[in-house]
């Protein structure tokens, strides 16, 4: 859970165990993981350069997310669905939820889901919220893009 690996500085543990996880994961898991990985990178680079998260990035991982969701387990759609709508009204409520963000909750919420179950989504959501506000404290920036801090809690949580 992200609430043990954040609350107890454990990334260290959580990095050994996802490699040890890769060691023994067969070569489909392995390649969704890198490209995953690949893709998370990516959003990162754009959004901390252009603080925007392309639609070329963000809107194709929606239904891939929720098409393997369909296959394993169609009740995980729920938790993109949930993160989306969650931004959503915090966006219209609060203000500096970008599309990007939205978008990028959709197929996140539902990965987190699929690998880490549907306990794990609140605390990658708190956990990605804690990021963005400790950056925030810490660099005196009244602003940041908030899908790295999204990707980095998400990652965490599957990962745990």
């Amino acid at each position: 859970m992200i609430g043990s690996a954040v609350g107890a500085a454990n990334i260290p543990g959580v990095l050994i165990d996802a490699a040890h996880s890769a060691a023994s994961m067969s070569t489909p898991f392995l390649l969704l993981g890198l490209g995953c990985t690949t893709w998370a990178i990516a959003l990162c680079v754009v959004d901390l350069r252009q603080r925007r998260l392309p639609d070329a990035l963000t809107l194709p991982a929606i239904p891939l997310a929720w098409g393997l969701a369909l296959l394993w387990q169609p009740t995980a759609v729920l938790g993109g669905v949930g993160w989306a709508l969650f931004l959503l009204l915090i966006g219209i409520w609060l203000g500096g939820v970008g599309g990007g963000d939205i978008k990028l909750a959709a197929s996140l919420g539902t990965g987190v889901v699929l690998g880490a179950g549907f306990g794990t989504l609140p605390w990658v959501m708190a956990g990605a919220a804690g990021i963005a506000a400790l950056i925030m404290l810490l660099s005196r920036r009244e602003s940041l893009p908030f899908g790295p801090a999204m990707l980095l809690a998400a990652g965490l949580g599957i990962l745990s």
